[in-house]
């Protein structure tokens, strides 16, 4: 040992603190406290604990097999360079666990502080990205996602997420505090829902209704009491029945089309020059036909006088012009000629310019039901022109068909890690997919990646490590854990959540800290403060 044993306790927090606080804002930041906190680790001694502490705890063991199919399929891959980026990139999860694990157990106090600074670092990204949405919505582009300006959108999605967790745990379950500081933790999970809308992470959407669920169903069979569990059930199921209504709605309105007479289309815009109408290209945009009443020289005209943009040229996130210009105008139900135009306000303009495509970014800036809208359309869009480059999702359900074309070759030990996006693109050369080499990415699906990398035999090792250290430790029988292992689980089948840094580092610290790190002996806390 070489300092006293406090002083090494108070850099095993601090580096923790540093982890979690950097997490949604630098990887260096987050390097430097992993780094910190392996080094202190191996300066503390205390190794006769240490080692008492490893030869008895089988589920740090089992967590550890987790690197192993990164590490094995390292040997029969042939682009060994990458393979060795995903070495060191898998490091947290070698790392994390067994410096929780073979350290003392964190105290109730400890533990509450460093989730209460994860928590403030997360609410402190929302306040700079909001600040970032609202001053440079006219710079920038229109892809809100963008806001997220130190991290991925859908790695810091998922920690708000998390976020709002242990504000729940905190208010409900631990009922810290007096009523005023429980009421302005109320305050901050109300901002940081809004603040998902304002993000339009998909995935964030996905993992708050899971924290609803799961919520409404811990809540229930904690609860005592037959009236109560009566009435928590018909809420429950009220509010979901409320949901599918809603969404329904809003699948049937995308899809009420505005009737026109085709065989009595205008032939000439009020300036006396043609339109252009093709009817068999049966695209809507806001309920209107796109491809019809169209002067394609009174666009150009009228548009480069109220733009500096080019009418050919690109629009800040890097679409066309002309045809986000042609989009536009039809959501709002006008001709696509010079009148069309000059019916636009300065605003609709700078829309356009930063990509919009439809009036409902004008009025539903966020939210669902811009989301909602975003997704239908490029459903519609691939359904009709058969269009994979301007869907999200169907370029998803199209890297999930490559990966299962490389699993269907390489069954058990998978193609190697380093040849996972080679194997991917032999898929799309083969059938001649229609997508540039810049949208070709991994599965999107972090089982399948795994599968593809180091075969089934590295999934079910994968999966073994995942889920035996979580229900061996029981702690599925508390709220927070089991929220986070949901999260991590399900964000698994629609993200590749452990292939960039942030997504490891997140998953290996909690995951260590939940697991290996806090007793949370509170389940009688947990019952009580359910029960009133």
């Amino acid at each position: 040992m070489i300092f006293s044993s406090k002083l090494h306790r108070l850099i095993y927090n601090l580096a923790l603190a540093i982890i979690l606080c950097s997490l949604p804002f630098s990887v260096f930041v987050v390097s430097v406290g992993l780094f910190t906190l392996t080094i202190n680790f191996i300066l503390e001694g205390n190794w006769s604990y240490k080692y008492t502490s490893l030869k008895n705890n089988r589920a740090l063991w089992v967590a550890l097999i987790i690197y192993l199919p990164v590490l094995y399929s390292f040997f029969y891959t042939t682009n060994t360079n990458y393979a060795i980026k995903e070495l060191r990139l898998w490091l947290p999860f070698l790392l994390i666990p067994p410096v929780i694990a073979l350290s003392k157990p964190l105290n109730k106090q400890e533990f509450k502080v460093l989730l209460a600074l994860f928590v403030l670092s997360v609410l402190v990204g929302t306040l700079i990205s909001t600040h970032y949405y609202f001053h440079s919505s006219n710079d920038q582009s229109i892809d809100v996602r963008q806001i997220s300006k130190f991290i991925s959108h859908i790695r810091f999605a998922l920690m708000i997420c998390l976020a709002i967790a242990i504000l729940i745990h905190f208010t409900i379950i631990e009922r810290v505090g007096n009523l005023s500081l429980r009421v302005g933790l109320i305050m901050v999970i109300v901002w940081l829902i809004t603040f998902l809308f304002i993000l339009q992470a998909l995935t964030g959407f996905v993992m708050l209704f899971l924290l609803v669920a799961l919520g409404f169903t811990w809540y229930y069979y904690k609860s005592s009491g037959t009236i109560k569990r009566f009435v928590l059930l018909t809420f429950g199921l009220s509010f979901l029945f409320i949901l599918i209504s809603i969404f329904m709605h809003k699948v049937d309105r995308f899809y009420t089309r505005n009737l026109i007479d085709l065989k009595n289309l205008p032939e000439k815009t009020q300036n006396g020059n043609p339109y252009q109408h093709d009817t068999l290209r049966l695209v809507y945009e806001n309920g209107n036909l796109l491809y019809i009443n169209i002067s394609y020289s009174e666009l150009t005209n009228e548009w480069n006088k109220r733009s500096k943009s080019n009418f050919d040229g690109q629009t800040k996130n890097g679409q066309p012009i002309n045809q986000t210009l042609i989009r536009y105008l039809t959501s709002l139900g006008l001709t696509k000629d010079s009148v069309g135009v000059s019916k636009l306000d300065s605003l609709d303009v700078a829309l356009i310019e930063s990509g919009a495509t439809s009036i409902l970014y004008k009025n539903k800036g966020f939210g669902l039901d811009l989301k909602l809208y975003q997704i239908l359309w490029e459903l519609e869009s691939y359904r009709n022109e058969g269009s994979i480059g301007h869907s999200s999702i169907v370029q998803r359900l199209t890297y999930i068909k490559s990966a299962l074309h490389a699993i269907k070759k390489n069954l058990w030990l998978g193609v190697g890690w380093g040849d996972i996006m080679s194997s991917l693109n032999t898929y799309y050369e083969e059938y001649n997919i229609n997508l540039s080499p810049e949208l070709r990415y991994m599965p999107h699906n972090q089982y399948l990646t795994v599968w593809v990398g180091a075969g089934l035999i590295g999934l079910i090792l994968f999966l073994v490590a995942m889920f035996y250290p979580f229900l061996s430790t029981k702690k599925h029988k508390h709220f927070l854990p089991l929220y986070f292992f949901v999260l991590i689980m399900v964000s698994m089948l629609i993200e590749d959540t452990f292939e960039t840094h942030i997504g490891i580092s997140f998953a290996a610290i909690f995951s260590s800290l939940f697991i290996f790190g806090c007793s949370f002996s509170t389940s009688n806390n947990e019952s009580e403060s359910i029960k009133g």
